[in-house]
């Protein structure tokens, strides 16, 4: 992959149903059930919801196409992704205030739903707090839109107990990775001068802090101190001492790792952040959250545009790998100390 189009990748937010049993009753849930998966309000955007025979739910979002002949990468996008995880059932929400752009998107991937076997449920565009249908002709009554309130909506309410933040929409999650100020990122940037680089050619060296890693990752990670942050940026930047890091998150653990690698990232000093970023990146890939994953993944980028953890887990949301498939990959852990790095 030569660059990544933000415009054609898919944020791919979960790939199970929420927690407790929902159903689906009207277009003010479909909305309530998109932004609350994502985490955020979207805008400019197109998402679909899939259900697959044993009723999962999968959901994807792109940014809407920039012109009309770009449409066609968007439902390409979107398609592969239903596809790869056995949508039969679909419901499409647009989020613009620009009705023709919305129609666009909506009959094309409509159509190329319907032409791979799939049923399109509903379909809707979103714009200021109102819903507006996008199939026949609109009644009197949501012609001009219907207007809804998702404050007291149940999903809203399980965010809130579950400790979770609505953010306004997607760059406020990108916000969210911003440098933490204050004296600890402080004592962090001093105290990876103070270390030096590793040796990258020294087999021993390597081998001694991976495994130091693998100790340090089962030590208490969400509340490392700005001396062992540290070190764990200067061992993460070398790829066979991060693996290390990588072989600790499962599904069970991706959450916890999404916590910690957070943490890391908003404390790395800006020529270090690429590694703990793409390992937020796979934590979040894992955790079922495209839409973070993105965040680290583009993080990052920016700093270093070969990163190849960073390219992997690229490629793993472009291509709309379920996270499901994370099982697939702990299976094949090494022993040693990446085995012992997950938390209890």
């Amino acid at each position: 992959m030569d660059s990544i189009d933000p415009w054609l990748d898919p944020d791919i937010p979960a790939h199970d149903a929420p927690p407790e049993r929902f159903r689906l009753r009207n277009e003010t849930d479909l909305v309530a059930l998109v932004v609350t998966t994502l985490g955020f309000h979207p805008t400019e955007s197109i998402v679909m919801v899939c259900v697959d025979e044993a009723g999962r739910m999968f959901q994807a979002r792109c940014d809407l196409a920039p012109s009309a002949v770009h449409v066609r990468g968007v439902v390409d996008s979107l398609l592969d992704a239903g596809a790869r995880n056995g949508g039969r059932t679909t419901f499409l929400v647009t989020f613009t205030a620009d009705e023709r752009r919305s129609r666009q998107h909506l009959r094309a991937t409509s159509r190329a739903l319907r032409a791979a076997g799939c049923s399109v449920a509903m379909r809707l565009r979103v714009h200021d707090g109102r819903w507006f249908p996008a199939s026949g002709q609109p009644s009197s009554a949501t012609r001009g839109g219907v207007a809804f309130d998702l404050t007291a909506h149940p999903l809203m309410a399980r965010m809130v107990l579950r400790g979770e933040v609505m953010l306004a929409d997607r760059d406020a999650l990108v916000h969210t990775l911003d440098p933490a100020p204050g004296p600890e990122a402080d004592a962090v940037a001093a105290a990876l001068v103070e270390l030096g680089e590793l040796d990258a050619d020294d087999t021993g060296a390597l081998l001694g802090e991976a495994e130091w890693l693998g100790r340090v990752l089962g030590e208490a990670p969400e509340t490392w101190a700005p001396a062992t942050v540290a070190r764990v940026l200067r061992a993460v930047r070398i790829g066979n001492v991060r693996d290390v890091a990588l072989h600790a998150v499962d599904r069970p653990s991706a959450a916890f790792w999404v916590r910690v690698w957070r943490r890391v990232v908003r404390l790395a000093p800006a020529h270090a952040v690429a590694a703990p970023a793409a390992l937020l990146g796979f934590a979040a890939w894992g955790e079922g959250d495209g839409a973070l994953a993105w965040c680290g993944v583009e993080r990052a980028l920016e700093v270093d545009p070969a990163h190849s953890l960073a390219r992997l887990v690229a490629d793993l949301l472009v291509h709309a790998v379920p996270p499901d498939a994370l099982e697939r990959l702990a299976a094949l852990d090494p022993p040693g100390p990446a085995k012992r790095a997950r938390p209890a």
